[in-house]
């Protein structure tokens, strides 16, 4: 997440920018109330006023890279959160 400027956002809360990426993987660890939230966003945005970022979102090749850079990323996080999980 540091390395992507990467964040989290939850129910009516603006982006956590607040949280450093260690502080962010922790609350995602220790919420005991995700129902309650009804959703939790992990990623990074991209934006147009951003030079660097507008040339990753007008490249499609670039954004490609770039989401699938921030799956693999996160993977190990989703894996780890959701592997002692029990289906509905």
């Amino acid at each position: 997440m540091g390395a992507n400027g990467g964040f989290i956002q939850y129910s009516d809360h603006p982006p956590a920018i607040d949280l450093l990426p260690e502080r962010a993987v922790e609350w995602l660890l220790n919420c005991r109330n995700a129902a309650a939230l009804e959703w939790i966003f992990v990623g990074r945005w991209l934006f147009l006023d951003n030079p660097n970022e507008a040339k990753i979102l007008g490249d499609r090749a670039k954004l490609a890279t770039v989401v699938d850079d921030t799956f693999r990323t996160l993977f190990p996080l989703w894996f780890g959160a959701y592997a002692g999980a029990s289906p509905h």
